[in-house]
């Protein structure tokens, strides 16, 4: 039993040992060469490009959705009236 237990420990050593020895020579090859470490930051920054746009168009979208379709529509006339004093009373009439 104990022979068993002490191969299996010796088994899951040499996995992690094995498993950090690729990613140290993924990594050491990728610090070395400038043309993958700058796809690597190119990369990352386009990624974060891509989650900061998609995550503030959305907020501006859903901002946008629920002022028009949140606010009843005689509110969103007589809130513009009341904002906007040049407003002649018939044009905001005849956007309602």
């Amino acid at each position: 039993m104990m022979l068993t237990l002490e191969e299996e420990r010796k088994k899951v050593v040499e996995a992690i040992n094995a498993t950090f020895a690729h990613l140290g020579a993924g990594l050491s090859d990728l610090l070395t060469d400038r043309s993958k470490l700058g796809a690597v930051v190119a990369g990352a920054t386009l990624l974060a490009l891509g989650v900061y746009s998609t995550r503030e168009g959305v907020r501006v979208a859903g901002r946008t959705f629920d002022r028009w379709f949140g606010t009843p529509r005689l509110v969103r006339c007589i809130g513009r009236r009341l904002h906007d004093p040049l407003l002649a009373t018939d044009r905001v009439r005849a956007q309602c």
